[in-house]
């Protein structure tokens, strides 16, 4: 096993116990199961958005038609979950590649300009392309890396 794979298989692992945390947490009732009415519950005394669209995320996945979401079937939500965005951030390095036309690691505004025309339909105004590295540009050095990418890209959730 790489130091990569055992590094991989740690965070699965603290990911997976932070993940039965806040399923307990949840569990208003302490009966093992999650239902609309702990989430609604939780809202009050949380942030009002969250437990509905934690709610929303997990009802697909409640499997024996109860009602309720029990550990296995909230830990299979977040594993799924998981497995989507690492799926994304595939797909969102694909994208960078795109731009990246001369591989240095970074997008900078003359690969945009010549990239942009073949990745987007519309012709995008010269000020309007400044105005997306402007925006994209966090560390201000006239070049997009990959972090300021994903930090500016709505992938996941």
């Amino acid at each position: 096993m790489t130091a990569a794979d055992k590094s991989e298989k740690d965070h699965s692992r603290i990911k997976e116990v932070e993940t039965i945390d806040i399923f307990l947490w949840l569990d208003l009732n302490k009966d093992g199961y999650l239902t609309p009415a702990e989430m609604a519950l939780v809202s009050i005394f949380a942030d009002r958005a969250q437990p509905r669209r934690i709610w929303q995320r997990l009802r697909p996945h409640e499997r024996n038609g109860d009602g309720k979401v029990d550990m296995e079937e909230f830990l299979h939500a977040f594993r799924e979950e998981d497995r989507q965005e690492k799926l994304s951030l595939r797909q969102l390095v694909e994208l960078f590649d795109v731009f990246d036309t001369d591989r240095d690691g970074f997008i900078r505004v003359d690969e945009i300009r010549a990239t942009m025309p073949a990745v987007v339909d519309a012709e995008l105004s010269e000020e309007r392309i400044d105005k997306i590295i402007n925006d994209a540009d966090l560390n201000r050095d006239g070049a997009i890396d990959l972090y300021e990418l994903y930090k500016n890209t709505k992938f996941i959730l």
